[in-house]
């Protein structure tokens, strides 16, 4: 336990025996995998060493399950741009007021604001790479290209002499940061998303599952879980599975999550006359149940790090079909746990799908293979690796201040 931590030194407003730790989110809080990444880490955190802060603009959803959790949330008017220092002024002067002791950054957009008033306030800043810079910036033209710059070079300049760590979800994008020089080796960890495992473990009833879905108890379901959106690509998705001889296969496809593609896709299932065969189930809380009536699960991403939605898929016991983006080879292809594709390759994925489609032992084989490997990233393992950073930062030195790189 960290206990009589000095105000200013191991962090401003540390209370006698517990750590305030904010964490700031450069984007609005809504019901995401950052969200439910940072609202996991209050769940399985040490509440006898640390209480928890949200510093950002927060929607009503993510507001319900902080206020369910205890936690406060302080509205912060993020950067408009890298260098925004009046942003990093204002985040400052939150800082002091709730008397944060730790800053647990996690976005790119707001990084530099964290690391500058970290400093200013002499507290440590933690930062986690959810996803590559370069794939948050939108757009393809000069203005994309010169924000990517302006990121990269604070980074180099500013960010990586004054974040003591920096936490990559994925090993994949931890060795390329590494290699552009955007983060010190030594100040790098990889600790990868953590899911609740008993809650994809326990016993679903997948007849009533399959029932409420209309689908029969001997088909084979493919599943997707995920936002309806362009990175995730659903829509490659969609026409790989228009390939495949769906009534001889006995196949059907489960859509959950919505985004801005919906209606499109949607469209070209009808258009392809798949309709039978494919449910559409919007946002689902219950996912659980929707993987519990399944065989196979496909994650047709262009770009991830290290996704929730495989490791949840792994948890259930599914085999699955991922394509060779962040960590999937990694995870799934490395151990045996499914089959890996280039994404965008609408061939190689439908043949991924039929072949598994067609090989219900192979099938049980990876699925089982799959349960036990997710054993590795329970969300109290996740939890405990990150606090073991904290502890890294907060250490004290010989004269009772905080060692800040």
């Amino acid at each position: 336990m960290l206990k009589n931590v000095p105000e200013g030194a191991a962090g401003i407003g540390a209370s006698a025996d517990r750590v305030t730790v904010a964490y700031t989110y450069g984007f609005p809080l809504t019901a995401g995998g950052v969200e439910a990444h940072v609202l996991s880490l209050v769940d399985h955190g040490d509440s006898s060493r640390f209480r928890w802060l949200v510093i950002g603009d927060a929607g009503e959803e993510f507001r319900r399950l902080a206020s369910r959790r205890g936690v406060p949330i302080v509205p912060w008017r993020g950067p408009r741009w890298p260098g925004d220092i009046a942003a990093a002024a204002r985040l400052l002067g939150i800082v002091r007021r709730n008397r944060v002791g730790l800053l647990h950054a996690h976005s790119p957009r707001g990084l530099v604001q964290a690391a500058v008033a970290g400093r200013l306030a002499r507290i440590p800043v933690v930062a986690t790479v959810h996803l590559p810079v370069q794939f948050l910036i939108r757009g393809h033209g000069a203005t994309a290209r010169f924000k990517l710059a302006a990121y990269r070079l604070l980074d180099r300049a500013l960010v990586r002499r004054l974040v003591p760590r920096t936490i990559f979800v994925a090993s994949s994008v931890c060795r390329e940061s590494v290699s552009r020089g955007l983060v010190l080796a030594e100040r790098a960890r990889v600790v990868r998303n953590g899911v609740e495992l008993a809650r994809f473990r326990g016993p679903h009833d997948r007849g009533e599952a399959r029932r409420a879905l209309g689908i029969p108890e001997a088909a084979v379901v493919a599943c997707f879980v995920g936002r309806l959106e362009t990175q995730k690509g659903i829509d490659t998705l969609v026409e790989a599975f228009a390939t495949l001889p769906v009534e001889a296969l006995d196949l059907y496809l489960l859509v959950a999550g919505d985004g801005s593609l919906r209606s499109g896709l949607e469209e070209a299932v009808r258009g392809g006359g798949r309709n039978d065969r494919v449910r559409f189930l919007s946002f689902r809380k219950d996912v659980e149940k929707v993987l519990g009536a399944s065989d196979i699960f496909v994650l047709p991403s262009r770009f991830e790090a290290m996704p929730i939605a495989l490791i949840e898929a792994m948890a259930a016991g599914l085999p699955s079909v991922v394509t060779d983006v962040g960590d999937n080879a990694e995870i799934v292809g490395d151990a045996g746990l499914g089959l890996v594709v280039p994404p965008g390759d609408v061939g190689a994925l439908a043949r991924g799908i039929d072949a598994l489609a067609r090989a219900a032992e192979t099938r049980r084989d990876m699925g089982v293979r799959a349960r036990e490997a997710a054993r590795r990233y329970s969300a109290e393992v996740a939890a405990h690796d990150v606090e073991r950073v904290y502890a890294e930062v907060l250490g004290k030195g010989g004269d009772g201040s905080a060692r800040l790189p």
